[in-house]
């Protein structure tokens, strides 16, 4: 079974070659153990266990099982105990990514184990079982079927008359070529759009390629396959998708509301649109009404124009999708439908001035979504009431993410409380970019407001977090406390902690919820890999005695955490009278062995301590900030280069009470490449980052100069890192502070040049061991030649061209180079003397 994956274009785990007028296909699978970690989404609200055709998505679901045995999912309260089956995502076999934890491969090993296919269908194919846990086979298939420049067919593996179920359903699916050459093999899904997905019982497969591939040309095909029993059925020639498709989907729509009587001209992004539009025609619908005017322009952008909304149903108007449809009259046929919703808005109940959302402020919020969000700005109630308003995070790859859920009514005219968007982390990861701190612009999308504008800000504040997990629990006897242990804890944001225990002295319960208690925490402290928590009543002895509790986090995280110490299944049958006695030098040897162990696992705690103090992460308070806290000490700065990324930068000061000392920097460029950078350099963009001012300008080669610079926010950099100055390109040592944002430095000029004058920024550094800031001011300092022998100099042209990737120039400074510049300046001053010299005596 395939782990959640989106389909990358070139992976193939399906090889094909042409033999003796026969197209051979070699599929492998594999079934090893290994620790599994998938992020999953639930592609329907029907929680019917049946409906679930995965061993994912079944066990996502606390109420379902997945039975290995019989590849279908059930209710768990209806399912007799069995060793094969799985109960959570962790015990899900994989394809190609390999776990194994219920003893599946060993089931496979003793069953008869065959493939099956759409072309062929009474054909059984064997399947050869390796030592090292591989099931391979070969598929022949006779050139004879060919009449197109390629085949689809639907392969599956049965073992004792059960179809085995991938949970990628792309891996069902192998495409086999006419032709068998390097060019066609690498560029088969070049210009090609892709999906497979499974609904209703069908596992669907839908390619279409343009004009332009090589190797299919114009190529649209749709596959629904179910069962053995119904293996191949064209219900229609019609596909339907949703926004579960990473080829195929409608990435932004804006703006998302219009006045109910139509006229509002829609724009909508449809990823691959120039593939699918290709001799197809195209009509769109929004919120249930036709849109209509449509053009086309670039690659993936229609607009059209809505038309007036027919109240059907004598109500208000609802939010509805927005369904693309690319059809022709050969049939081939697909709609594509929107996570976004459209509003159809009635009479406007206010005017100007409309909300604004606060651009600087940093919100966070779990992968998942769903978690309290405090967004602050202004104008929120007055003149209007921003109700309904939702919260939306623009993700890398283009697509406006929506919260699931609306925003609570606004406490005031500044604040109110909304939804995080779910970030899945399969749109998120590519080779570019990593999940964890990652931050994306985000907006308010408000509806009932004149213009029904979409309150959007243009900024990187919304940081994604990594869903917290818990793995198991202790309970510390002498205090009643009990400590939680797992993963990314520090990212939980309510204190809100309800622990579910058997009830002992219950009896006669009319349901298991009458014979459990809940208890709360009334005291709580979070670290990045373990939660204490101090009940509200006495639960030493409850607690103990489980195997596994379970456990709530504020109103939207459950789990189920195992007992790291469980009790003991047996009862100890080894009473006093059988005491073992160990010789004396036995004991020397255990002891000497234990002693050993707890040094090594002082050193290792040692280690483990130091590497995660030299780790840089984003930081995220363990409770809420007051409102104004979280921006004291730090300095802040974003901006745009030409190279179109946006750049946003952050530092923290130890006595910022919610994050203390910290600092990161990424940047963007608006598709899809996301970076971090160590380094840094900041000109004259920022007013939080800059150098104020610099005291004087200018200063003689041959004389030493104090400098006085005056840099915005230096206490913040200057903590914890090294600090250097370059002026004009030159070394200023002797640099201290004389104020809080105050440094004096001693130019001493090297003597390189003998120039007019040599000019250039002020460069400020500020370096650790893992990351560097470089400002660079916008004041010119000019080291000009003091003049003392009368006489002309040489006008030579020395000012310093930095280029846009190095700022530092270095000078040897030991005693033979200093030597050879002084002896060289004396020369040319001694010749420049002469020159003179020699010119008097000829006028003479």
């Amino acid at each position: 079974m395939a782990n959640c994956r989106k389909l990358k274009k070139n992976k193939n785990y399906v090889n094909h070659y042409s033999l003796n007028g026969l197209l051979v296909l070699v599929y492998t699978m594999t079934l090893m153990c290994e620790t599994h970690s998938s992020t999953l989404e639930t592609e329907s609200n029907n929680t019917s266990c049946s409906n679930a055709m995965t061993c994912n998505k079944c066990t996502v679901n606390d109420q379902c099982i997945w039975s290995l045995a019989q590849q279908k999912c059930e209710d768990k309260i209806l399912k007799n105990v069995s060793i094969l089956i799985a109960s959570k995502i962790e015990e899900c076999p994989q394809f190609i990514v390999s776990n194994d934890l219920v003893g599946f491969m060993h089931y496979l090993r003793t069953s008869l184990v065959h493939v099956r296919r759409s072309l062929i269908y009474s054909e059984k194919i064997r399947v050869n079982q390796t030592n090292d846990g591989l099931l391979k086979f070969s598929i022949l298939t006779n050139k004879v079927f060919f009449n197109k420049p390629s085949i689809t067919e639907f392969i599956f593996i049965e073992f004792n008359d059960v179809i085995l179920r991938f949970d990628n359903v792309v891996d069902h699916y192998a495409t086999i070529y006419n032709r068998y050459n390097n060019a066609c093999f690498n560029e088969n899904l070049k210009s090609c759009a892709t999906c497979a997905w499974s609904y209703n019982g069908y596992f669907n497969y839908f390619k279409w390629c343009s004009h332009n591939n090589t190797c299919e040309g114009r190529n649209q095909q749709y596959l629904k396959h179910k069962t053995q029993f119904d293996l191949f059925k064209w219900t229609n020639n019609e596909a339907y998708v949703t926004n579960n498709c990473p080829e195929i989907n409608v990435r932004a729509v804006n703006p998302l509301s219009g006045p109910e009587t139509g006229g509002t001209a829609v724009t909508i992004t449809v990823k691959n649109h120039w593939i699918l539009s290709e001799n197809q025609v195209i009509t769109v619908k929004v919120a249930g009404t036709a849109c209509t005017n449509l053009s086309v322009s670039r690659f993936e952008t229609i607009t059209c124009t809505t038309s007036p909304w027919v109240n059907t149903t004598e109500g208000t108007p609802t939010l509805g999708p927005i369904l693309v449809k690319y059809w022709s009259d050969k049939g081939a046929a697909i709609t594509i439908e929107s996570s976004q919703r459209f509003q159809f808005s009635t009479l406007s109940t206010c005017g100007a001035p409309s909300p604004i959302v606060d651009a600087d402020q940093q919100l966070r919020g779990l992968e998942s979504g769903n978690t309290i969000v405090p967004v602050r700005g202004v104008h929120f109630v007055k003149p209007c009431v921003a109700s309904p308003a939702r919260l939306f995070v623009m993700l890398p790859n283009g697509t406006i993410q929506f919260a699931s859920s609306y925003c609570d009514i606004p406490v005031n005219d500044t604040y109110m409380v909304c939804r995080s968007p779910r970030v899945e982390r399969r749109v998120l990861e590519d080779e570019d970019s990593s999940v964890e701190g990652l931050i994306l612009n985000f907006g308010l999308n408000v509806m009932n407001f004149v213009g029904n504008q979409s309150l959007t800000v243009i900024g990187h504040g919304y940081h994604v977090l990594f869903d917290p997990v818990l793995l198991d629990f202790n309970v510390i006897n002498s205090t009643g406390s009990v400590i939680f242990y797992g993963r990314y804890l520090n990212h939980l944001q309510s204190d809100v902690i309800l622990i579910q225990l058997p009830n002992s002295s219950a009896t006669g319960c009319e349901s298991a919820l009458h014979c459990e208690v809940v208890v709360g925490c009334k005291n709580v402290t979070f670290s990045q890999q373990h939660i204490t928590c101090e009940p509200n009543v006495t639960i030493v002895s409850a607690a103990t005695s489980l195997t596994k509790m379970l456990v709530t986090i504020s109103d939207s995280l459950s789990y189920t955490v195992l007992n790291r110490s469980p009790p003991p299944h047996l009862p100890n049958v080894s009473g006093p009278d059988q005491l073992v006695i160990i010789s004396g030098w036995f004991q020397a040897i255990i002891a000497l062995f234990t002693s050993s162990l707890i040094v090594c696992a002082l050193v290792c705690c040692l280690k483990t301590k130091n590497r995660y103090d030299l780790t840089k992460t984003v930081g995220y308070p363990l409770h809420e900030c007051a409102k104004g806290k979280e921006n004291e000490y730090c300095a802040t700065c974003t901006w745009t280069k030409d190279d179109g990324y946006a750049h946003f930068v952050r530092l923290y000061s130890s006595n910022n009470s919610c994050e203390g000392h910290n600092e990161f920097h990424k940047f963007h460029n608006g598709k899809g490449k996301f970076r971090n950078s160590n380094s840094l350099t900041i000109k004259d963009e920022c007013t939080d980052i800059k150098v104020m001012n610099v005291d004087p300008l200018s200063g003689p080669r041959f004389n030493d100069t104090v400098v006085t610079i005056t840099v915005k926010n230096h206490m913040i950099f200057a903590e914890n890192r090294k600090l250097t100055v370059l002026v004009a390109g030159e070394d200023c040592i002797n640099s201290k502070m004389s104020g809080p944002e105050t440094i004096t430095c001693t130019i001493s000029p090297s003597l390189d040049y003998v120039c007019n004058k040599l000019t250039g920024p002020i460069l400020v550094m500020y370096s650790s061991s893992d990351s560097k800031l470089t400002i660079e001011s916008s004041q010119i300092f000019e080291i000009y030649v003091n003049n003392t022998f009368g006489v002309t100099t040489l006008s030579t042209d020395c000012s310093l061209q930095y280029p846009e990737s190095e700022h530092t120039r270095v000078y040897s400074l030991n005693c033979r180079s200093k030597f050879i510049r002084w002896f060289t300046t004396t020369m040319f001053l001694i010749h420049l003397i002469c020159i003179d010299h020699t010119t008097v005596v000829i006028k003479i």
